[in-house]
């Protein structure tokens, strides 16, 4: 690495091509643009007897408060860009319905 001007040559280089710069740092205000992720699944089931066979029905609710926490958002820095805009987001609320028959 050369000297100019008291800088280090390679810094100056990254420093003049500063169009994409990653930052790892926060803005007051608006945190590292992710959410914390409360997520309440459940699962309501009963079991059925008739004659010899056993049957469990059930239905299954996936993100019951139909939450939609960022789990993943956009950590590079360009000016005028999408900085913090969302990536991915928390699947949202469905319902898988379940049957079992044992015999």
């Amino acid at each position: 690495m050369t000297q100019r001007g008291g800088r280090d040559h390679a810094q100056t280089q990254e420093l003049a091509g500063w169009d994409h710069v990653r930052c790892p740092c926060t803005v007051d205000g608006l945190g590292s643009g992710v959410d914390r992720v409360n997520e309440i699944d459940i699962r309501i089931a009963k079991v059925l007897r008739f004659g010899g066979t056993r049957s469990n029905v059930g239905i299954d609710i996936y993100n019951l408060l139909n939450s939609d926490a960022i789990l993943t958002s956009k950590q590079t820095f360009i000016p005028g860009g999408q900085w913090l805009r969302p990536n991915t987001v928390l699947t949202p609320r469905f319902v898988k319905p379940s049957a079992q028959i044992d015999f």
